[in-house]
């Protein structure tokens, strides 16, 4: 996709589109592709189901662990004369689950082949021009997506636009083995420390090229790693949601000081304290966090609901004996050395990482 294509829908989102118009770029195609008929009759009220949203956004779920195929076999259970639920041209397979801004489908596309293809789809919750946050976050989203395309070991953004009821969308591929956190919930699933080092590295070697472009994901965690092999792979883990990311070559940037973004289980001491001053040293913190939970099987830090103030968040890295007997010793410091609450004292870079997992982890 050209960069003014994207330029383009960013502006149109930012100044919170008032007319009732679907307008979508898809990848492939040469140009943008505008359907002003009211398609308000394709409409319909979808289910409520809340699960686990598997293009990576945050979620509040009633059944996190389900798999894309449960979710598949619950919708299959309409009578047969029921009629599918419809986004615009879409066809709602089932609904995936729900982050703060916007809730994720699994869909069928127009035009592709109605048995076998689907898709995922996230739509605003809100319209744009009733939801400014939400309209930049979907602009950034999609500038962030457009720009990364080439980069490997992300989930890939199939195209963009917005709904004739002014609802904004992104179609995505889906992941159909579900998230790392699905994969970690069940203990029959054995992750090697071998396992554990090609995955971190393939993931520090994705934040390398992220971090050329200038971009901070800063809400790296299991429930955003995910596999499009069904039953998961972990050599076949890819890095979604780019909805919070930090543009640092951007000035106009959308956090402001002493705001919280994230997921506080999994985020470095410096977001809570001032989420404007993050770089790609919060996303290797992150990858500790991750590694951590991989090599011991429990999230490194446990959060209650509600708020946590920063005073509260660990000031210590993880001591060698929290580690099982079987982790290398070595694997073992270069996860401390990633969860370093200071990051000066962190590996400065993810090439930094890649280099220790590949010559002194074992």
């Amino acid at each position: 996709m050209a960069a003014h294509v994207c330029q383009r829908f960013a502006k149109d989102v930012i100044l919170m589109l008032d007319q009732r118009e679907c307008v979508s770029y898809t990848y492939g195609h040469s140009k943008m592709r505008s359907d002003k008929s009211n398609r308000q009759s394709d409409h319909h009220e979808l289910p409520s189901t809340e699960t686990e949203a598997l293009v990576g956004d945050t979620t509040q779920s009633e059944d996190p662990h389900q798999t894309v195929a449960s979710k598949r076999r619950q919708a299959s259970r309409k009578t047969p004369h029921q009629a599918a639920e419809r986004l615009g041209e879409y066809e709602v397979v089932c609904k995936l689950g729900k982050g703060g801004f916007a809730d994720v489908y699994e869909v069928r596309p127009p035009g592709t082949d109605m048995r076998e293809t689907t898709t995922a789809l996230k739509v605003g919750r809100a319209t744009l021009n009733s939801n400014e946050t939400l309209a930049k976050r979907f602009a950034r989203e999609t500038d962030l997506l457009d720009q990364a395309r080439d980069i490997p070991g992300l989930v890939r953004m199939r195209g963009f636009g917005v709904f004739d009821d002014g609802k904004p969308y992104i179609e995505m591929d889906l992941m159909h083995g579900g998230s790392l956190a699905e994969f970690l919930k069940s203990p029959v699933n054995v992750v090697e420390p071998t396992q554990v080092v090609d995955l971190l590295v393939a993931l520090a070697k994705t934040l390398t090229r992220l971090n050329e472009i200038g971009i901070v994901h800063r809400d790296i965690k299991p429930a955003n790693l995910l596999s499009a092999t069904k039953g998961f792979d972990l050599a076949d883990t890819v890095l979604a949601d780019f909805g919070i990311s930090a543009d640092l070559f951007n000035s106009r940037r959308l956090t402001q000081t002493n705001q919280f973004l994230g997921t506080r289980a999994y985020a470095a001491p410096e977001q809570f304290t001032d989420s404007k001053r993050v770089d790609v040293r919060t996303d290797i913190y992150a990858c500790g966090m991750v590694m951590y939970e991989l090599l011991t099987r429990r999230p490194f830090r446990i959060l209650g609901n509600g708020s946590i103030p920063a005073s509260e968040i660990s000031k210590c890295a993880p001591a060698p004996s929290d580690f099982p007997d079987e982790v290398p010793v070595s694997l073992r410091y270069i996860c401390r050395n990633c969860l370093q609450p200071i990051p000066d004292r962190r590996c400065q870079d993810p090439n930094e990482l890649v280099r220790d997992l590949k010559e002194n982890a074992f």
